[in-house]
């Protein structure tokens, strides 16, 4: 690690839980649990370990009867469209500017998030803009959310300032093994995200690198060490979220060990299930240190559950979420337009799979239109409940408050949301913090 990491700083300078039919429930905080097959769909009466203090943001903001009030306002389609959150697209091209067509679009659709691509990006001034033009088309402000890791996955690449020209991989960053540092770096990241207009990091991953040869997460995990994996995910979470930027864990439980890429392919991975129970250490250490949301693996566990289906979509993934971990905040799928959960399961199922399997938020969906009509049409059929609609909203809200985007209270629902002014961007704080990242590095 250290030869990478000096060869990092030289380029800088130069420019779970099985229910099976016959089985028991594993839990995953604590040991293994028998119990009978029916509590994989039903609320456990077990006594399980609770991540500690209680992960998520129901509770900690706001207040649900208000909460409850607004949301029985809003029509379900806007309801339904809460769950989306969507790419910056326009005519099948990604957008730099927001043209009328594309105002028009996303004023009719009202998502409940949009996410940033690099292609999106041409400038810190002119990406602050698109998303302010965006935010005033939105009845509620959307999360804005972004793929941040560092190394090769870094959509800030073409903004001036040191740090995202030049941000580290987290397999780098672990090189340094100082969680007080990778809180500050990921403190000083919160602040220029949201100068930005950024609300949601779809990071850190939680993945313990268990396979070497899993080139898809490689050097975007902190390492092979359960251990060392969770400082730096606890450490990230805490610095990201003190600016009230939502960190997203991912990806649930745990896809260190796959063999194969889920962006080109359906995945299998034959971890055991005590492979799966130490996989998820991280995740508890994230949770722990307050994490708003888990990002839910397309994985297909075949030696944990037994429906074949990606995680994502699985009943299984509620069971280990709110079930086992006890989690009450946001959970997001991976892009739904990934081979590995289009090739396992047909369109028009994915949709309503993954609101069953208890997801919130669905990332990236091929057409936001289609799907929305696919959950309307599963709500009227009977197939989803309006309640269970209500539970996504009520999370999403939440986690908008925290995002400071909203408020809700006595007095009603408000935008809270204004554009960003000030910059953290190419200044002299975020070079000193630059060079102190290269000093640690030699």
């Amino acid at each position: 690690m250290k030869y990478i990491a000096k060869c990092f700083v030289a380029c800088m300078l130069i420019g779970l839980i099985s229910c099976q039919s016959d089985a028991q429930v594993y839990d995953l905080s604590d040991g293994i649990i028998p119990s009978s097959p029916e509590s994989a769909t039903t609320q456990t009466e077990l006594e399980l370990e609770t991540v500690t203090p209680p992960s998520g943001i129901e509770g900690l903001v706001g207040s649900r009867e208000y909460v409850d009030m607004f949301i029985e306002t809003m029509s379900l389609e806007e309801k339904v469209s809460q769950l989306f959150m969507i790419p910056m697209i326009s005519r099948g091209s990604f957008i730099t500017a927001a043209n009328q067509d594309y105002i028009n679009s996303i004023s009719d659709l009202q998502p409940g998030g949009i996410i940033v691509y690099r292609e999106n990006i041409r400038s810190a001034e002119q990406i602050k803009t698109l998303l302010h033009t965006i935010q005033e088309n939105m009845n509620i402000p959307a999360t804005v959310a972004i793929d941040y890791e560092g190394g090769r996955v870094n959509r800030l690449k073409d903004i001036d300032d040191p740090l995202m020209k030049n941000h580290p991989s987290p397999a780098v960053l672990a090189s340094i093994d100082d969680a007080a540092f990778i809180e500050k770096l990921a403190q000083h990241t919160g602040k220029q995200l949201r100068s930005l207009g950024i609300t949601m990091n779809l990071a850190p991953l939680a993945d313990v690198l268990t396979n070497p040869d899993n080139a898809s997460i490689g050097d975007r995990a902190f390492g092979n060490d359960r251990a060392l994996v969770s400082r730096m995910v606890s450490a990230y979470v805490e610095g990201l979220q003190s600016e009230n930027v939502s960190a997203v864990l991912k990806h649930f439980p745990g896809q260190g060990g796959a063999q194969a890429d889920t962006h080109e392919e359906v995945t299998v991975s034959y971890d055991s299930v005590e492979e799966i129970m130490d996989a998820v250490g991280p995740f508890r250490a994230g949770l722990n240190a307050g994490a708003d949301a888990l990002m839910s693996s397309h994985v297909v566990y075949k030696n944990i559950f037994d429906d074949e289906l990606p995680t994502s979509l699985s009943p299984q993934l509620k069971v280990l979420m709110r079930e086992q971990l006890k989690f009450s905040g946001l959970a997001i799928t991976d892009s739904l337009g990934m081979r590995g959960v289009v090739g396992a399961v047909s369109s028009e199922d994915i949709f309503v799979l993954a609101v069953q399997a208890g997801n919130d938020i669905l990332l990236k969906p091929a057409s936001m239109t289609r799907a929305r009509a696919a959950l309307l049409q599963a709500i009227g059929s009977g197939k989803l409940s309006e309640e269970r609609i209500d539970e996504s909203v009520r999370r999403i809200l939440y986690a908008k408050m925290k995002q400071e985007l909203i408020q809700i209270d006595g007095d009603g629902f408000a935008s809270l949301y204004k554009m960003p002014t000030g910059s953290y961007i190419g200044t002299a704080e975020s070079q000193s913090l630059y060079r102190e990242l290269v000093r640690k590095l030699q």
